[in-house]
């Protein structure tokens, strides 16, 4: 098959003055390419400004504030952009695709498959993805990450006794009266009041409580009552039986429950003998929080 070779007019003042090949360094001002096969450097607003690209195919480029519908992109090398702002990406396969430190803005991504790909630091905002699909070996890495509307990493608080609590009768609220340590991942979602001895939900959820009790009843024996609380309701009771003269000993609890904002979740211990009787929670007890969902 012989060679094509695409020309040109050679301009000189606004006449004509010859016929030339179209380099690869010419811009063209083109409007819309449709199904066509793309092998350039560098496609850019600068190039190709307000222009649609459709069902085509572009391999090896790189490609800067395009409207792209219903296009498969194969790899590709989208780096360093500083943004991409109002840009519309349809029905796109995505295959090997590497992007890297690029953020994208105010945009609407809409039945994306990405195959065997990496994204990664990259900033995403105010964008609606719909029907996204990932699939084969591809890795996202950021810092803000939401699944289910849940964060990701999940929020978690976590209390520890340093000190033993009080030996009461009454049921009280765990670490009641200890000195404590506590640890909590993102105060958007969880705080611990430890005036209060509770831990205070920010954002609704379903969230797990998990308590470790290291429980004293001195000689007394009797079961204990572990008991979850949210706003100060019971939740979920437990009665495991406590030993006289062979304390203190472990005792675990686990809860998964729904909170809303504003809600108060803690855990609560007493004994189960009419109010006569007494225990504590000793050093090293502990009560983790975590959402779920």
């Amino acid at each position: 098959m012989s060679q094509v070779i695409p020309l040109k007019f050679n301009y000189g003042d606004s006449s004509p003055s010859g016929i030339g090949e179209i380099l690869t360094s010419d811009v063209m001002a083109v409007s819309s390419i449709v199904t066509s096969t793309l092998s350039v450097d560098s496609f850019s607003t600068e190039s190709l400004s307000s222009t649609t690209v459709k069902a085509s195919t572009v391999s090896g480029t790189i490609v800067k504030g395009i409207e792209v519908s219903g296009t498969t992109v194969s790899g590709s090398t989208v780096r360093g952009l500083t943004s991409v702002s109002g840009l519309v990406v349809e029905g796109v396969t995505l295959s090997g695709i590497d992007t890297k430190g690029t953020t994208v803005s105010g945009t609407t991504v809409k039945g994306i498959t990405v195959s065997g790909g990496s994204v990664y630091g990259t900033t995403v905002s105010a964008t609606t993805n719909k029907g996204v699909a990932y699939a084969g070996e591809t890795a996202i890495f950021t810092t803000s990450l939401k699944v289910s509307g849940c964060p990701y990493p999940a929020p978690f608080g976590y209390v520890q006794t340093d000190t033993a609590g009080n030996n009461s009768t009454d049921e009280h609220n765990f670490a009641s009266g200890a000195d404590t340590t506590n640890i909590v991942s993102d105060s958007d979602h969880l705080t611990w009041k430890d005036s209060e001895k509770q831990f205070h939900v920010s954002a609704a959820g379903t969230y797990e409580l998990i308590a470790n009790l290291v429980v004293d009843s001195g000689s007394q024996s009797d079961p204990i009552e572990i008991r979850s609380k949210r706003n100060g309701s019971t939740v979920l009771t437990i009665s495991p039986k406590l030993y006289g003269n062979v304390g203190p000993v472990e005792r675990t609890f686990h809860n998964i429950l729904t909170a809303e904002a504003g809600d108060t979740l803690t855990v609560t211990v007493h004994m189960d003998d009419g109010g006569t009787k007494t225990a504590h929670i000793e050093v090293g007890s502990t009560l983790t929080i975590k959402r779920v969902l």
